[in-house]
């Protein structure tokens, strides 16, 4: 540990400046990758809304997308690619025609089959209807 103080010692003034401009960046772009992550997800809920509010008798749906915290973390700490943090774990929908049990049924298979997601993982429920 002594022997790690002294070499921060020995460093010169523009060695420094080099090494907080690299740690600058690094910075950034961990910074930079979750505020990508956050519009690739609000674009995937949109997507997926718009898909759903077409199956019939579904009305208006709105859709909410979990990415767990912990795959984010590891990818942004590992400089790993972006998949598994893109990657879905649980989706509720909540629309108009959820009432009606068939339309229910048809909006959880279309949302697993398009996230491939298991039936565990998604939830449809209706909307209130004094909202």
């Amino acid at each position: 540990m002594r022997e790690l103080f002294e070499r921060l010692r020995a460093i010169r003034g523009v060695e420094w400046l080099i090494g907080l401009g690299a740690l600058s960046l690094l910075l950034l772009s961990l910074m930079g990758g979750a505020q990508q992550e956050t519009v690739l997800q609000d674009g995937l809920e949109a997507r997926l809304a718009s898909v759903l509010s077409k199956v019939q008798g579904a009305g208006s749906v709105d859709v909410i997308v979990y990415t767990a915290a912990e795959e984010t973390q590891a990818v942004a700490a590992f400089g790993a690619g972006q998949t598994a943090a893109q990657r879905p774990s649980g989706v509720v929908v909540v629309a108009d025609g959820a009432g009606d049990l068939q339309v229910r049924m048809e909006l959880a298979r279309a949302v697993q089959t398009l996230l491939s997601l298991p039936a565990s993982a998604v939830e449809v429920l209706q909307r209130d209807v004094n909202q």
